[in-house]
């Protein structure tokens, strides 16, 4: 199926089609209350109460229409936030630097329908406070699919941006640095050797445990994934770094599934290599973890050990860049985001990714 997939989407390119999903809908036209078949969405593209994606191209030379879908994995075992399906996504394209502007959600499971539609009320709320436009969602109860008790969460994120903005890292030089911006969670990652780790050394989920400064362990692992758009684009008091120092972010990366070195190294150029020091604190539910009997080398493979993200800029820019982040979000949500520079890019036609 995967190389079918990929045979179609190669063909799909090279004549310049997108490949944009694979589920029948119902026709526009046919739509009555209730009926609507939410696998697709249709967006007015120039309503200024909606999605105004025609006002924000209109002085783009190339434009480009971005999206993301991912879903939450066994996350949801533990905690239903839509949180982290939204901030993922918002993260993701992030990366390209791609301010998001609309979003949807697909929630399905074998739980009490009103369990399913409690998540997507919180994902309207959500939405609104961001300032996102939120497309129709799809909301099921299928107890011929899930196991009792299961949910799914997954969503799908998009954003325009002009060609000549997207960050692609193809600039990225020897000697570049590399800015870790720091959190203190498992994001939306890792939560199947997490659970594991818990179901075999944490007698009660729900009491409180010193090692998480008084909340339970399910508390430490419900925290939700840490968005970084504001720090990227900036909020009505403060300019992101990508226009307070335009062209200097040359690369990132979105530390997810396989921990920093699988997603740093996918911005390095080849004949070069990401040199990264283990310098940001490690999380309380990671270092836990450790101390009770996880290899560090497989947890630095499975989780973002305290970095969540990161920027490739001139090494000139990065003792200003970091200063500026940390002056003006560290502190500005409900968790610490401290910057600091990681690393450095250094010639290596072998290796991608080394720690130092």
């Amino acid at each position: 199926v995967v190389d079918f997939v990929e045979g179609v989407a190669k063909k799909s390119s090279e004549n310049k089609t997108p490949v944009i999903g694979g589920e029948s809908a119902q026709m526009q036209n046919t739509y009555k209350e209730e009926k609507y078949d939410g696998f697709v969405h249709v967006i007015e593209l120039n309503d200024k109460y909606s999605c105004d994606i025609t006002n924000l191209v209109k002085d783009m030379e190339e434009p480009l229409l971005v999206a993301s879908t991912d879903g939450v994995g066994t996350k949801t075992k533990i905690v239903r936030n839509p949180l982290d399906i939204i901030y993922h996504g918002f993260n993701d394209i992030g990366a390209l630097g791609v301010k998001p502007v609309a979003f949807g959600i697909y929630i399905a499971g074998n739980v009490p329908e009103n369990e399913l539609t409690e998540i997507e009320k919180k994902s309207d709320i959500a939405c609104k406070d961001l300032g996102i436009f939120k497309m129709k969602p799809m909301v099921e109860q299928k107890t011929d699919t899930y196991i009792h008790g299961e949910v799914d969460i997954a969503g799908t994120v998009l954003g325009v941006i002009d060609a000549k903005n997207l960050i692609t890292g193809e600039n990225v030089k020897e000697g570049d640095a590399i800015i870790g911006i720091g959190v203190d969670a498992l994001m939306t990652n890792g939560y199947t050797l997490a659970r594991k780790i818990g179901e075999e050394i944490v007698e009660d989920w729900n009491a409180p445990m010193k090692e998480f400064g008084g909340k339970s362990f399910r508390e430490e692992l419900s925290k939700p994934h840490v968005p970084m758009t504001d720090i990227l684009f900036g909020a009505e008091d403060v300019d992101g770094i990508l226009s307070k120092y335009p062209g200097s972010v040359k690369a990132t990366a979105h530390i997810t599934g396989g921990g920093q070195e699988d997603n740093i190294k996918r911005m390095v150029p080849d004949g070069l290599c990401a040199e990264v020091e283990r310098v940001l604190p490690i999380p309380p539910a990671i270092k836990f973890f450790i101390e009770n009997g996880l290899d560090i080398e497989e947890a630095y493979r499975t989780f973002n050990m305290g970095v969540g993200f990161t920027l490739t800029v001139p090494k000139e820019k990065s003792d200003e860049i970091v200063d500026y982040i940390n002056r003006n979000f560290r502190d500005r949500l409900w968790c610490k985001r401290p910057a600091a520079k990681i690393g450095e890019i250094a010639g290596n036609d072998d290796k991608k990714f080394v720690f130092k």
